[in-house]
């Protein structure tokens, strides 16, 4: 027996001694290493490279675990697999912790400190690269730690001179193939640094959405503007009034020679987005009510009215009022008493007819303000709603242009909209506006706020003479669409995430001011930034180890080199000549990219779809050839801890480090893997954790306790036991059938259980009935079971491997395949037919929950009704000719006797339906040879009886019920 007796936490202790253990005898046997072998399929797999500006922490662990399942299974299926693992430097958030820590900024030391970095260390941050190196070596034990088979000889980093000579040549690609553009375009920015942001420069690498409104240029009779930014510009023909916030303060300010009136807020965001804004005085919004604007297409005086609910810091902090079509307008209207005095005016017809949704919908709800919390709420909703059905099915109406006053010059802007639909409309009008001088365009932070990792709120600025990675260009976004196409998506789900991303996006800004990270090859004044840097790296990973292992001076990774290397141009012989390389070095590292090129999977976060892994497919599609596209992209969910999202604010941030001073590496790799398939949100529990560590140590104690046990062989075991036995190796070749299959599928979570659940209780079954031994079939399915638990916990697999007499490496043996135990036809119909049986007693069970004994009377010498039922598989007419067939041969209840024979056969496959005679020829010798199976799976006592017998038949008098075949007899005793 087991020397691991105790608590789960006990075994939870021995678990990590064997972790450690068997880290040491792979790493010394150089198992994780992967080299070029031509007689195995190779299979290549990458997962995002982490930051190193923290400790990594289990959504880390969770990315890796997935790929790490994944080759280990690969492995184990004949294919030479390839996981390696570089770090990321690039960009700003290692030198933003730099300068906090420089300015001695206690928030970034206590934080540094809470994660165990000794002070004197920190105080050597203030060197980004000293930050960013031990962080590295952190990760790198982390990684080993959690048992990964990553070939560490590929590792590097983003700030390494090989990668910057490689991120040189990609740009250039790009360039050459006209996706590099230079011009004037709006981008996130951080006032702080002066510099563009990203995804990786924010806080919570949130990336910065742009939004673009249309501003609409109202003006009093001084000619100042109030300018409205909206995202409706169609709307402006139904405008009763404007709304500003009588509490927030409003500046006058000179832009291009024009005095313009917006929130003070506003008035900040637009300094960025205009050469000069000049301030000339603050106004309280309150001043503002009542006076007169007017509507530049309309040519109507309206007035400024006051509302709670205007956001000075959305947009200009002035809003247009159209109660016809906003619910949150007709609200605030009746807040103040004004919906009669401004009646809404419908500018949108819903099928034809004039609408005025936003007043329906106000009304129907019982809203009467627009302040209170509640009714707030409820008008999100609706306006969502709103104008969701506006913009779908609206169209404008088609007395539009009676809203214009007289023969005004705007006319006929109106009568070109008028009955279109409105989302046509809309484009119409922007153009029109902005052409005629009525208005601008003003850019919002539409996920707003988002901080610069420095602390300060990003904004929009529009940014001159900047280089862009120009993802607009519609014919790359056509060969994206069709690389899209041949790229399996794990789950399926994501494609349409992945094509919506093609659709919208627009330029990136690729470089950056700071940070760290490769110089812009033809302006080194610029540094790449990091979602710009980290598109193909996967294929470097290919061939570094082969630069070093060769001494390759970096300056020899020429563009000529990458070409020759990752696309086969150029010749060797003159490259050789040139670089000073010898040729068999060159067609060496050729070799190696082909080799292993192209990826195979490429596992990252849902949150990178509209970045990262988008980019990705975009900056393959236009270096490689196709067939050197990512064939496959696999995205997995968030982690959350105690059904809350992971984070530092609510305490719950957990660290790989921390994690495994509480669980094994197996524990928490199993855990994640169990809290949820492939692309759902995993939810990390201590209870989860707890239940993990104790069905671990169930199977061990089991494990060693069969291995203990007496073996035994066919001769020696009872007629029973043999029936049994090879009902159990049916059961094991169904099972790794569908474990196979699951595991094909990436459906990891259904596969674990499966083998650490589903397999362990088959095991517990069989040993409950026939007592513990060992035989020929069990030793194959102990060998079996250990193999298929190595993917996902492999320490403990190898302990087992080895604790059962195996001296090689479970990690280099072949996954079980399902024709190592032999599925017999007739067991495997028995089976089925005794689940039927099973789900039968229990539906009575609970009408006799204190009963003990069950009598099942079968059928022994009625026709095979169920053999007769197989040409009426195909529909209900055929059932019905079923019905009357037993009912002509006097079946009771003949309804419902065929719905349950051919809901059994539609279960059962050609094989098992040619040996249906059978069945009902041995059922009642099958019950009873299955008798003590059924005893252990339902904790009862069983008697079978043929019909026949004397007892049998006073239980079918008293029943009132005659077995037939397959649907015998059940009383509860």
């Amino acid at each position: 027996m087991s020397s691991f007796t105790g608590s789960a936490t006990n075994f939870g202790s021995q678990l990590m001694e064997i972790s450690k253990k068997w880290l040491i005898e792979w790493e010394k046997h150089g198992v994780n290493e992967a080299n070029i072998d031509e007689s195995k399929p190779k299979f290549f797999v990458t997962a995002a490279f982490p930051y190193t500006n923290g400790p990594l922490h289990l959504g880390h662990a969770l990315t890796y675990s997935i790929p790490d399942v994944v080759i280990r299974y690969k492995r184990m299926k004949g294919y030479n697999v390839l996981f390696p693992m570089g770090f990321h430097f690039t960009g700003t958030p290692i030198i933003s912790i730099s300068e906090s820590i420089a300015r001695r900024d206690e928030k970034t030391i206590k934080r540094l400190l809470d994660d165990g970095v000794p002070i004197e260390v920190i105080e050597s941050f203030v060197n980004p690269i000293n930050l960013a190196l031990y962080f590295k070596d952190r990760a790198i034990n982390s990684l080993r730690n959690m048992l990964f088979m990553i070939d560490w000889r590929r590792s590097f980093t983003s700030v390494d001179k090989e990668f910057q000579k490689f991120v040189e040549w990609q740009f250039l690609k790009l360039r050459d193939a006209g996706y590099i553009v230079q011009g004037t375009h709006p981008v996130g920015w951080c006032p702080f640094h002066q510099s563009p942001v990203s995804m990786h420069d924010t806080l919570n690498d949130v990336e910065p959405e742009i939004q673009v409104f249309t501003l609409i240029f109202f003006r009093d009779e001084e000619n100042i503007i109030y300018p409205v930014a909206t995202l409706r510009p169609e709307t402006v023909y139904g405008v009763t009034n404007l709304w500003v916030n009588p509490e927030a303060t409003y500046v006058l300010v000179e832009v291009d020679g024009q005095r313009m009136l917006l929130s003070q807020e506003a008035s900040y965001k637009l300094s960025f987005q205009k050469k000069e804004v000049k301030p000339l005085m603050s106004i309280k919004g309150s001043s503002l009510v009542g006076r007169k604007v007017v509507n530049p297409l309309t040519m109507e005086k309206i007035e400024v009215l006051p509302a709670g609910f205007v956001d000075p810091d959305t947009g200009t902090g002035i809003v247009m009022s159209v109660p016809a079509h906003a619910p949150f307008d007709y609200a605030a209207l009746k807040e103040i008493g004004y919906e009669n005095t401004l009646k809404p005016i419908s500018i949108i017809d819903i099928d034809g007819k004039p609408s005025l949704l936003g007043v329906e919908v106000v009304n129907n709800q019982g809203i009467k303000t627009a302040s209170k919390e509640e009714d707030r709420k409820k008008l999100e909703e609706l306006t969502k709603d709103v104008y969701l059905r506006e913009f779908n099915s609206g169209s404008m109406s088609r007395e539009l242009s009676s809203r214009v006053s007289g023969e005004h010059i705007y006319l006929g802007i109106a009568k070109s909209i008028e009955g279109k639909p409105v989302k046509d409309a809309r484009e119409y009008l922007k153009e029109a506006i902005i052409k005629m001088k009525l208005g601008d365009v003003f850019y919002e932070i539409a996920n707003k706020p988002v901080y610069c990792r420095c602390g300060t709120k990003v904004v929009v600025k529009i940014v001159e003479n900047q280089w862009f990675i120009n993802y607009e260009d519609e014919n790359w976004k056509k060969k994206v669409y069709d690389a899209l196409r041949g790229i399996d998506i794990v789950p399926n789900d994501y494609r349409e995430q992945f094509v919506n991303t093609v659709g919208w996006l627009k330029k990136k800004a690729c470089a950056r001011s700071r940070g760290l990270g490769t110089p812009l090859p033809w302006d080194k004044s610029w540094i790449i930034e990091s979602l710009s840097d980290s598109t193909i790296y996967m294929a470097f990973y290919t061939v570094i180890h082969k630069i070093r292992m060769h001494g390759i001076n970096p300056e020899k990774l020429t563009p000529e080199f990458w070409d020759y290397v990752m696309l086969g141009i150029g010749d060797v012989n003159r490259l050789s000549a040139s670089l000073g390389i010898d040729k068999g070095i060159l067609e060496e590292i050729r070799k190696e990219f082909d080799y292993w090129y192209p990826l195979d999977n490429r596992h990252s976060g849902k949150d990178l779809i509209p970045n990262h892994l988008t980019f990705m497919v975009f900056n393959h599609v236009a270096i490689f050839p196709p067939e050197k596209w990512p064939k496959r992209i696999v995205v997995n969910g968030h982690i959350m801890v105690e059904g809350m999202k992971m984070s530092k604010s609510l305490g719950n941030f957990i660290t790989i480090d921390k994690a495994l001073k509480e669980v094994s590496s197996d524990v928490l790799r199993l855990s994640l893997i169990l809290g949820a398939e492939i692309g759902n949100d995993v939810n990390y529990t201590k209870q989860l954790t707890t239940t993990v560590t104790e069905t671990l140590e169930g199977i061990y104690e089991l494990v060693v306790s069969v291995n203990s046990s007496r073996h035994i062989t066919e001769e020696n075991m009872s007629e029973s036991t043999v029936f049994l036995e090879k009902t159990l190796e049916t059961k094991l070749h169904r099972l790794l059938q569908e474990i196979n299959e699951l595991m094909e599928n990436y459906k990891f979570r259904s596969a674990a259980i499966k083998i650490y659940h589903e397999i362990n209780n088959e095991l517990k079954l069989h040993f409950k009935i026939n007592g513990l031994y060992r035989s020929d079939l069990i030793n194959r399915i102990i060998d079996s079971w250990i193999k298929l638990m190595s993917p996902f916990t492999p320490a403990f697999a190898e302990e087992l491997w080895h604790l059962t007499g195996h001296k090689s490496f479970v990690v280099n043996e072949s996954w079980p395949d399902p024709s190592m135990f032999v599925k017999s036809d007739e067991h495997a119909l028995f089976l089925k037919y005794i689940d039927t049986i099973v789900d039968d007693i229990g539906n009575l069970r609970n009408l006799f929950s204190d009963k003990k004994e069950v009598i099942i009377v079968a059928s022994s010498s009625k026709p095979c009704y169920p053999a007769k039922a197989r040409s009426y598989l195909a529909d209900n007419n055929q059932l019905r000719e079923l019905t009357r067939l037993l009912a002509r041969e006097g079946v009771p209840s003949p309804h419902d006797y065929a719905r349950r024979i051919v809901a059994f056969l539609k279960n059962l496959t050609m094989d098992e339906l040619n040996k249906i005679e059978k069945l009902c020829e041995y059922e009642v010798e099958i019950l009873r040879k299955m008798s003590s199976y059924l005893e252990g799976l339902l904790n009862l006592k069983i008697k079978i009886l043929s019909e026949e017998a004397p007892e049998a038949q006073e239980y079918i008098v008293k029943k009132k019920q005659s077995p037939l075949p397959m649907r015998p007899v059940i009383i509860f005793k």
